[in-house]
């Protein structure tokens, strides 16, 4: 589902921005939060917005909605006590899900994110982090959306855990079609994973487009305050100090590699 924003006016800014279609979309930035409530239109509607091309009209916002999943930092701790079918159960109650089978859908949620039906029967709060993300994003599929936001996420998870994760990601886009955002201060993490981003500053989006052309911009973004990434600002320095021709690499043995070959 790609999002068009034009002129949205969100807390004394104006925002225009586009998320794209069938992608991870990364979201940083002093005001990061502003595109989620737009997307989520938390406010009055106060601007342009088209979907797939075709501007939202006020008629059809209630169905815009409920293709929108947002899978917040940490699982609510009232599903605490909960085991994980109990849980299901509830969320499809809560977002008043109404199908002949809930059992079967449940199912197909658990099995979407790799997890087979013997979760069902544990307890939430005896999960590990990112087994309980897995059950989040397992919730998330129950409404069957086209776009899941999935707010600071990452940070706890060692670095396989976060890789399995984000191939996880990847796979429910080629596979089911789905639209990702991600909202991260990690840059880090954006670079590696995402393939477009929108950074704020000053309630208005700073810069958008391609995530390596944007986050390799180390002048522009030094003076903007946005942290650069680190595999992005080691190459800068060698290529700046060494003047040496080097490229950007997402994967550290390329850029080590490279960096090894010509410094």
């Amino acid at each position: 589902m790609e999002i068009k924003v034009t002129d949205y006016h969100q807390n004394s800014g104006i925002y225009s921005f586009t998320i794209q279609d069938k992608t991870i979309n990364g979201i940083t930035g002093i005001n990061q939060f502003d595109i989620e409530e737009i997307v989520l239109l938390k406010h009055k509607y106060k601007g342009l917005i088209a979907i797939n091309n075709q501007e939202l009209k006020k008629e059809d916002i209630n169905q815009y909605k409920q293709l929108i999943s947002v899978i917040k930092e940490q699982i609510d701790k009232k599903y605490y006590s909960y085991k994980v079918y109990e849980c299901m159960y509830e969320e499809l109650k809560r977002k008043k899900i109404d199908i002949k089978d809930p059992k079967k859908k449940i199912i197909d949620s658990l099995t979407a994110v790799d997890l087979d039906i013997s979760y069902l029967n544990r307890n939430i709060r005896d999960l590990s982090s990112s087994e309980k993300k897995l059950i989040q994003l397992s919730l998330a599929f129950l409404s069957n959306p086209e776009l899941i936001i999935i707010e600071e996420f990452i940070n706890k998870f060692d670095l396989k855990t976060e890789k399995y994760i984000m191939l996880l990601l990847e796979r429910l886009i080629e596979n089911y079609g789905k639209t990702i955002i991600v909202i991260s201060n990690n840059t880090d993490f954006l670079y590696q994973y995402t393939s477009h981003i929108i950074i704020t500053k000053n309630q208005e989006v700073l810069v958008e487009g391609k995530t390596p052309e944007v986050l390799q911009r180390v002048d522009f973004l030094k003076r903007n305050g946005i942290k650069i990434p680190e595999k992005v600002e080691l190459t800068y320095i060698a290529k700046k100090e060494k003047q040496v021709k080097i490229d950007y690499h997402k994967d550290v043995r390329d850029m080590i590699k490279d960096i090894y070959k010509h410094v």
